[in-house]
């Protein structure tokens, strides 16, 4: 009788499908070895995704000025860079962001979903899972975190967390009044 071991046919056998399913449409987030594993309630969880602490909302930073640069199209983050977000290749997700083009990215970011979500939703976002994308927090985390190469913190997150807190705008913003998550609320 003739005997092998199953873990290792089974490792192989995902080692060889594992660059195909990168192609399939219906997997969501990461690179190869990267997808996290999570349950549907997760995935498909329509709950705001919390403002990081120190995100009050009481100012709003502008998009073009503050936000875009700071972030979407910083060399410490690289998400416009090609490899990730970036035009040149193929962008990760099939998302395409501008590293010099400040309206066409937040175009890009608010026409992305994922699991009928948006990515971002301007004027409503708790609708959004962008701070769910970006947290390193495994309660609140959707895919994989990005960015990859160095995790949002500090005051860029706090940043981030405030032009959220103020609708997502491409120009301008309107001060949270309430105590709730993304959004405000009651």
């Amino acid at each position: 009788m003739r005997s092998f071991a199953l873990p290792s046919a089974i490792a192989l056998a995902a080692a060889v499908a594992a660059p195909a399913a990168c192609d399939d449409g219906d997997v969501r987030f990461g690179p190869p070895g990267g997808l996290r594993v999570r349950t549907d309630d997760a995935v498909g969880s329509s709950e705001p995704c919390p403002l990081p602490e120190g995100a009050t909302g009481a100012t709003c930073p502008e998009w073009a000025d503050a936000v875009f640069p700071a972030i979407f199209a910083s060399e410490t983050y690289k998400c416009s860079a090609d490899g990730c977000h970036g035009p040149g290749g193929t962008p990760s997700a099939g998302l395409t962001l501008y590293p010099d083009d400040a309206d066409k990215t937040y175009d890009a970011l608010a026409a992305y979903q994922n699991y009928g979500r948006p990515y971002v939703s301007e004027g409503e976002p708790a609708k959004a899972y962008l701070l769910c994308n970006l947290t390193n927090s495994p309660d609140v985390s959707l895919g994989t975190v990005m960015p990859p190469t160095a995790l949002i913190e500090g005051e860029d997150l706090v940043l981030l967390g405030d032009w959220v807190a103020c609708g997502m705008k491409k120009q301008g913003g309107t001060p949270v009044t309430g105590t709730g998550g993304a959004g405000g609320g009651q």
